[in-house]
């Protein structure tokens, strides 16, 4: 499946139980940075966590369970010589007592790519660095590609062509590396963060790899039956299934089921409130609700926001919006099998699904305008 979509972990809850172990984490960061730039969180293995408002004296301490074999530390800091976006450097955190000291003097320009480690270890050091090499030439040639032209991709398809074509080939390039490496741990960590869990190849494709090239000592671990879990999930969302249900409650409080919607049109739309796409598509979705089906049309907007500040400062900004319902409830995006987004999902009068983003590659929602205008003939 062709796409620019940007990536976002998705979470899932595997029905199964696996031996859990506590770990006490201690993070200490760098000294005169500006911490409203960083992101940083934890991933257990089943939720991730934002460290941010943790954050006292340029320290973090956690107490937490880790269900995978690991947990992972992840934090995104921009420096003046990165061109391929804001850097991202993971530690892998272990059972027990875990440090680790971001405030060293280093001799590299991110401040979080060393740390002095105690128990926890560099993802890096641990084969994504391999990785990471095997793709640096395709990356790099995309990143620049992408930097230099995304602004032109709308009045100039050719280009757009020509981007995702380079994007299948680093695609490709990078599940070379997997498949040559397929008996280690740390090529389906890389799998399922950075393929089942975005829209690079269709969920059909991704079942057929994870089932194929992985060994079932792996497909059997905790992350291994999570993997599957996700792309199961993306899988019940596609064009022609029933729509799972779900109740929630939205921002003023009201219940929202969305069985009780049987007999109109639905409209999901995951969003988050750092994701510029999403916000932007607002408005033109709320302009063909208003020119296509209007009452017969129910939005639900679906938050993925893990921190409730700036759900709640989008939400301001946003204003209201009559018809439409918000919600800030990341369990809706695991049943779905969302991950990247913006993801808008269309369903019918009878539950079924009869639009999917991913399915039909419609970044620019001119098929989702296009349906809505014939079904209101």
């Amino acid at each position: 499946m062709k796409t620019i979509a940007i990536y976002l972990l998705v979470l899932i809850y595997p029905c199964l139980i696996f031996s859990q172990k506590i770990t006490n984490l201690r993070v200490i960061l760098p000294d005169n940075i500006d911490l409203s730039q960083l992101s940083i969180s934890f991933n257990n293995g089943i939720n991730t966590r934002d460290l941010q408002n943790l954050i006292n004296n340029n320290i973090i301490e956690i107490n937490d369970t880790i269900w995978s074999r690991y947990g992972t530390l992840s934090c995104a800091y921009p420096d003046s010589t990165s061109t391929n976006g804001i850097p991202n450097y993971d530690y892998w955190i272990t059972e027990g007592e875990n440090v680790v000291d971001f405030n060293v003097k280093s001799r590299f320009q991110n401040a979080f790519s060393q740390a002095i480690l105690e128990n926890a270890l560099s993802v890096r050091n641990e084969g994504y660095g391999r990785y990471l090499s095997y793709i640096e030439v395709l990356n790099n040639s995309l990143s620049k590609f992408y930097l230099n032209n995304y602004s032109k991709f709308d009045s100039h398809p050719d280009l757009l062509d020509f981007f995702l074509c380079k994007q299948d080939s680093f695609t490709n390039k990078g599940l070379e590396f997997l498949r040559t490496n397929s008996n280690e741990y740390i090529s389906l960590w890389i799998f399922q963060r950075e393929y089942a869990s975005t829209r690079r190849n269709s969920a059909k494709f991704d079942l057929q790899f994870f089932s194929t090239i992985f060994p079932d000592s792996l497909k059997k671990t905790f992350i291994g039956k999570k993997t599957l879990s996700i792309i199961k999930a993306r899988m019940g969302s596609r064009i022609g299934q029933e729509a799972p249900d779900f109740t929630v409650l939205d921002s003023n409080n009201n219940v929202i089921q969305l069985y009780k919607y049987r007999g109109n049109y639905v409209l999901l739309d995951f969003w988050a409130s750092w994701c510029n796409p999403c916000m932007k598509s607002m408005p033109k979705i709320k302009m063909m609700q208003n020119q296509y089906l209007n009452d017969n049309l129910k939005v639900i907007s679906i938050s993925v926001d893990d921190n409730p500040k700036n759900y709640n400062k989008a939400l301001k900004e946003i204003g209201n919006i009559e018809d439409w319902s918000f919600v800030n409830d990341e369990s809706i995006s695991d049943v779905y099998g969302v991950s990247p987004i913006p993801q808008v999902i269309l369903i019918d009068k009878n539950g079924i699904i009869i639009y999917n983003l991913e399915d039909m590659d419609d970044y620019s929602l001119t098929q989702l305008e296009n349906l809505l205008k014939n079904l209101s003939k």
